[in-house]
């Protein structure tokens, strides 16, 4: 029963990969492409699951290790029966004892539904290396797993992860892990990235956490990138959180070369030189922020935010953030910002000046029902309120993410607007974003009929 169905995914998997590298049958095939195609679909057909049975990492049968080396590309590496499979697995931990785990193919790692399993080099080297080059695109995909450096220093790209291709994160925590340079003499010499994890692309999903990973450098260095997480080019989190990580350079929990795409996700108490919580370097892409809050981030450019692309924010909260001097604590920009129905307050910088927003010479802020309680000027209509929005300490309010509440009074409740239609608040399902309909609050969080005044401050 179990190929049938695989099969079946094949086929689907088959379809969708024949539109994208073949186009139109009126266009014709390219002989290449369909070369490619049919390689693709004859590799998925072999795909299979193979049980992982034992938490040991001496290469004997049933280890993670020697798994691998027997899997080929679209197999899935079956974690969910440790540590029950394995009764010397007390610690419900893989500790890696030979090195990193080089992942030659297109795989996926699955762990136990309670995700209640951790793979960890023990301080002594990175995690896992996907080297695949894989058609028609290289992944790595881990789900349910907790991924360990225990602050090893030995590479300087990908502390925890580091792929070639697209890495994905479902329900999946990465922490604890260490990108570092050794710098040079140099004032601006030494490069080190992704503290956590370093890929083409990364995408984050469905309660995944970074947190506590670091980019760091012996000598003084800005070279160093994505204290949490960094990708050459996209970058997507949905449900999912960044915190505590740090990079003395840019992005201190994530930057990215291409498109950053945040979706209900928070960002916390990360740390960098340009970019608290988020940096992004290019000038081309674009920064897309949906109901989410970035809080308690830190930085000498940009506390919560530093971007060089236009980014487009809606329905989110950025507060509690901070940045040195006369720059942005919430946001620093060198690209205009359209804002919907957002808080940025509570910010704060050195000179007590513009601290929620600074955008560079010639850029605008553009949208509308915006709270913003300190920027040079105050666009009519795009700000609707410069007021304390009363929010509550950053706090676990329902979800998979933390959030600001909003205390009663606040003159962010039924002030927003909900132009993208979404149907709950940050915190998904259950959390209505419009109440009553008609009238949805601003920021990220929407206060509900039954929210208890008593415990609206984030405690219990």
């Amino acid at each position: 029963m179990r190929k049938c169905l695989r099969n079946t995914n094949v086929g689907s998997r088959a379809a969708l990969a024949a539109a994208v590298l073949l186009g139109s049958p009126a266009a014709g095939a390219s002989p290449i492409a369909a070369g490619v195609l049919a390689r693709y679909i004859a590799v998925q057909a072999l795909a299979t699951t193979r049980p992982v049975t034992s938490c040991a990492d001496d290469g004997s049968a049933g280890t993670l290790r020697a798994v691998i080396a027997l899997a080929g590309s679209g197999d899935t590496l079956d974690l969910s029966g440790l540590p029950g499979a394995d009764p010397a697995c007390s610690d419900s931990t893989i500790t890696l004892a030979q090195g990193e785990i080089v992942i030659p193919h297109n795989m996926t790692l699955q762990g136990p539904a309670n995700a209640a399993l951790t793979i960890a080099a023990g301080g002594r080297n990175r995690v896992l290396n996907s080297t695949s080059t894989d058609l028609p695109s290289a992944y790595l995909r881990i789900a349910s797993l907790t991924i360990d450096g225990g602050g090893n220093k030995s590479n300087h790209l990908g502390g925890c992860i580091y792929a070639s291709g697209l890495v994905s994160l479902d329900r999946t925590t990465v922490t604890d892990c260490v990108a570092y340079t050794a710098g040079g003499s140099g004032k601006y010499l030494g490069t080190a990235a992704g503290g956590g994890v370093l890929a083409d692309s990364v995408s984050m999903t469905n309660d995944s956490v970074v947190s506590g990973d670091k980019v760091e450098s012996s000598s003084l260095s800005l070279l160093l990138y994505g204290g949490g997480v960094y990708a050459h080019h996209d970058f997507t989190c949905t449900d999912s959180t960044f915190s505590g990580n740090s990079a003395f350079g840019h992005g201190g929990g994530v930057s990215a070369g291409g498109n950053i795409t945040l979706t209900r996700c928070t960002l916390d108490s990360n740390i960098a030189a340009y970019g608290g919580a988020v940096f992004v370097s290019s000038t081309t892409a674009q920064l897309q922020v949906d109901q989410s809050t970035i809080s308690g981030n830190t930085s000498s450019r940009g506390g919560g935010i530093n971007t060089r692309s236009p980014a487009t924010i809606s329905n989110s909260t950025i507060a509690l953030n901070s940045a040195q001097q006369s720059y942005g604590g919430g946001i620093q920009s060198a690209a205009n910002v359209n804002m919907v129905s957002s808080i940025v307050a509570r910010n704060r910088n050195d000179s007590g000046a513009n601290a929620d927003i600074v955008l560079a010479s010639g850029k605008t802020l553009s949208g509308s029902n915006n709270l913003v309680m300190s920027i040079a000027s105050f666009p009519p209509g795009v700000i609707v309120s410069a007021s304390d929005p009363l929010l509550a300490p950053l706090g676990n309010h329902g979800g998979l993410t933390r959030t600001h509440a909003l205390l009663a009074g606040s003159p962010a409740i039924d002030s927003g607007k909900n132009g993208k239609m979404f149907a709950t608040d940050q915190r998904g399902t259950g959390f209505a974003r419009e109440v009553p309909t008609g009238m949805p609050d601003i920021g990220a969080y929407e206060r509900q009929v039954n929210d208890d005044e008593i415990f609206g401050n984030g405690f219990d």
